[in-house]
């Protein structure tokens, strides 16, 4: 499991995957904030079961060529340029 800290301190651990019904992937990831608070799961849209890469932000940069930035939706960066690639 990977597990990094964001710029904010933020405790990031890589959850399991899960398959949704129409074929896509989840991943489910621990977040850990700074200030003690209690650790929350996080689902994000993942490029496949093995996609293991950062969550993207929309704060690196939105593309509207990219469904997940277009939607709203978490996601990873691999998810992010496989969506936009395609």
């Amino acid at each position: 499991m990977t597990a990094y800290t964001t710029d904010y301190g933020t405790t990031i651990k890589h959850g399991r995957h899960e398959r949704l019904d129409l074929g896509g992937w989840m991943r489910m990831d621990e977040l850990t904030p700074s200030d003690e608070r209690q650790p929350f799961i996080e689902g994000l849209h993942a490029a496949g079961r093995r996609d293991d890469s950062r969550g993207f932000s929309i704060t690196r940069g939105y593309d509207s060529t990219c469904s997940w930035c277009y939607l709203g939706a978490g996601h990873t960066t691999e998810a992010h340029e496989k969506a936009v690639s395609s």
